[in-house]
């Protein structure tokens, strides 16, 4: 998802698949990196008012959701270390698509993006509080995008 985000928005700064998928490279590999730390109360001390989870069962389930994931290198993952959400925020704005697409800046003064995004009916927007609520709507973003990649009617047609 994050390739095709990333052909799809004509980014300069591509990785490409074959770079998220090498295993390899050390430090220069991507690693599935949760938005949020695994300490329930980190988040709810970060997120105050905005944090809407129903119980710390309910946050781990969505912490591990996909909604709740992003693809990082990993030596950026590994020195974030159980960073909150706030503090990650900046330091995402500068790194691979899927963690650009939560900062305002990826949206401001990039017209391609915000015409693609109309295009396509991506519900692509920035998150400022990642709460239950934001990672429902990855949920929903992440879906949309593999409903756009595997769509079966092309894959039938390619397939003809």
């Amino acid at each position: 998802m994050a390739a095709y985000l990333e052909t799809t928005f004509e980014a300069t700064n591509k990785v490409g698949f074959e770079d998220y998928v090498q295993r390899g490279k050390g430090n220069k590999t991507f690693d599935i990196e949760h938005v949020l730390p695994a300490n329930v109360l980190d988040t709810k001390v970060d997120l105050g008012t905005a944090y809407d989870f129903a119980s710390d069962a309910e946050y781990s389930q969505k912490r591990n959701s996909i909604g709740g994931l992003i693809l990082l290198s990993r030596g950026r993952n590994r020195s974030l270390k159980a960073a909150t959400y706030s503090t990650k925020l900046p330091i995402y704005a500068t790194k691979s698509i899927l963690p650009q697409t939560l900062t305002p800046s990826f949206y401001t003064n990039n017209p391609l993006v915000v015409t693609k995004i109309g295009e396509l009916g991506l519900p692509l927007v920035s998150v400022t509080a990642f709460n239950s609520s934001a990672i429902d709507a990855r949920n929903v973003l992440y879906d949309a995008i593999a409903a756009i990649i595997w769509n079966p009617d092309d894959i039938l047609t390619m397939a003809t």
